[in-house]
C-alpha cells in the first residue's frame, strides 16, 4: 500500500522530506497544504517534499508529478503532471485562499468560501455537493476530498472503499480536517481527535490519552 499522504492545516512547527515525495509530509503546517500526484500551492515559503515553496505565495498543496500555487492575491496556478486535466486551473476559479491535491484532481477552497475541484473525477471527488455551503478548509488523498463548512460541519465525497467519506454523526462541530489514502482525520472545536476509513494499521484508533489538540494532519 502507498503511503499515506495529507492534508495540514494551523501552524507549521515541523516538516519532513523523505527520498520519495509520495512519502513525504509537513505536519501542522499554514498555510494549508494538501498533497496527492501533482502539488498545489500557496506562495509564503516552506518546502514539501521535493517541492519547494518560496516567495509570497498563500497556501500549496504537493503530489507526485505536479505542483500548484496560490498567490498572494488569491491566483491558483498548477504544473507538472496533467494527465487528467489536473493542472487545468478553471478561468473562472476567481480568488482562492486554498488548495488540495488528491492522487489525480485538485481542490480549491475560494475566498467566498466557495469549493472548487478539477481532474480525475472517476469516482465523483470532484462533483462538489450543491447543498455543502461556504467552507473554511479542504482536503484531499487518493480519489476522496473532504471540506470543512463554516459552520464547523464536515463532508466528505468520492471513493468510499473504506468508509473513508463516512463522516460519524456524532462528530460535532470541527476546526480542521485531514485526508490520509484511505482515511479522513477530523480536529474538533474542543480539541478533539476523530478519524474514519481504512484501520489496517491502527490509523484511526486515536489514544484515549491524547487530550486536546490545536491541529491535525494524515
Amino acid at each position: 500500500m502507498a503511503a499515506p499522504r495529507g492534508y495540514l492545516a494551523g501552524t507549521m512547527t515541523s516538516q519532513s522530506t523523505p527520498g520519495s515525495l509520495a512519502s513525504a509530509h509537513l505536519v501542522a503546517a499554514t498555510p494549508r497544504v494538501a498533497s496527492g500526484d501533482h502539488s498545489p500551492c500557496i506562495h509564503r515559503g516552506g518546502t514539501r517534499g521535493r517541492v519547494s515553496v518560496v516567495g509570497a505565495f498563500l497556501a500549496a498543496a504537493g503530489a507526485m508529478a505536479a505542483v500548484h500555487a496560490v498567490h498572494a492575491g488569491g491566483g491558483v496556478r498548477a504544473w507538472g503532471d496533467n494527465g487528467y486535466g489536473q493542472c487545468n486551473v478553471p478561468n473562472e476559479l476567481g480568488p482562492c485562499s486554498a488548495v488540495a491535491a488528491g492522487d489525480f484532481h485538485t481542490v480549491a477552497l475560494r475566498q467566498d468560501g466557495g469549493v472548487r475541484a478539477w481532474g480525475n473525477n472517476f469516482y465523483g471527488q470532484c462533483y462538489v455537493p450543491n447543498e455543502l455551503g461556504p467552507c473554511s478548509a479542504v482536503a484531499a488523498d487518493d480519489f476522496h476530498t473532504v471540506a470543512l463548512r463554516q459552520d464547523g460541519g464536515v463532508r466528505a465525497w468520492g471513493r468510499n472503499s473504506e468508509g473513508q467519506c463516512d463522516v460519524p454523526n456524532e462528530l460535532g462541530p470541527c476546526s480542521a480536517v485531514a485526508a490520509g489514502l484511505y482515511h479522513t482525520v477530523a480536529l474538533r472545536q474542543d480539541g478533539g481527535v476523530r478519524a474514519w476509513g481504512n484501520n489496517v494499521y491502527g490509523q484511526c484508533n486515536v489514544p484515549n490519552e491524547l487530550g486536546p489538540c490545536s491541529a491535525v494532519a494524515a
